[in-house]
């Protein structure tokens, strides 16, 4: 004869298996549910193809923060299209020795530095191979930063062109037919050398 399951029993196996899942998640998630955040948004010029939700975020090569939204949304006054990539930075991982006149909220650091020091945004490749890409952010930018109006109460961090931009602008401009009968005139020239 079997004997009757325990429904105290059952129930306490599956409370703890529902903590265990919980405490896996919380652990391989890094605990990133319970960072501190600072919200951020760039409108990159061109395309973000390679660029994902969950990317990284980066400051001279130290992960700051990750990619949480990719939108398009058109501008009817342009009659164009803007790429709105938000991210959130993780004031933790920043810190501030000799804060002097630093001592600030992580929003009013952030604002400081783009129009002070020349924070900008850029995408950058994480792997040519893949082609997946990240949001590198650097100093040292000239001139005055363009704004295009960050909303939700997100912090706007202008972008510069990425290399992938400037590339492709390049070969934009150069004349394949102009390359050619170059080339051809170069060979040319070879060969009555070497027929001389």
């Amino acid at each position: 004869m079997s004997k009757q399951a325990n429904p105290t029993v059952i129930g306490g196996f599956v409370l703890g298996a529902l903590a265990l899942v919980v405490a896996g998640i919380l652990i391989f998630s890094s605990a990133a549910w319970f960072k501190q955040r600072v919200a951020i948004v760039t409108y990159f010029p061109g395309s973000v193809q390679g660029l994902a939700v969950g990317a990284e975020v980066q400051f001279q090569g130290v992960r700051i923060g990750q990619v949480t939204g990719i939108k398009v949304n058109y501008v009817s006054e342009e009659n164009g299209f803007r790429i709105p990539v938000a991210y959130d930075i993780w004031p933790d991982t920043i810190g501030v020795i000799g804060a002097g006149n630093w001592a600030l909220d992580a929003a009013t650091f952030a604002q400081r530095l783009v129009t002070e020091r020349g924070l900008r945004a850029r995408l950058e490749p994480v792997s040519l191979l893949t082609g997946q890409y990240m949001v590198s952010l650097s100093l040292g930018a000239t001139g005055p930063p363009r704004y295009l109006g960050a909303t939700d109460g997100a912090i706007e961090i202008p972008a510069v062109e990425s290399t992938r931009e400037r590339v492709m602008d390049m070969l934009q401009n150069v004349s394949l037919d102009e390359l050619a009968e170059e080339i051809t005139e170069t060979l040319r020239a070879k060969r009555d050398i070497l027929a001389a």
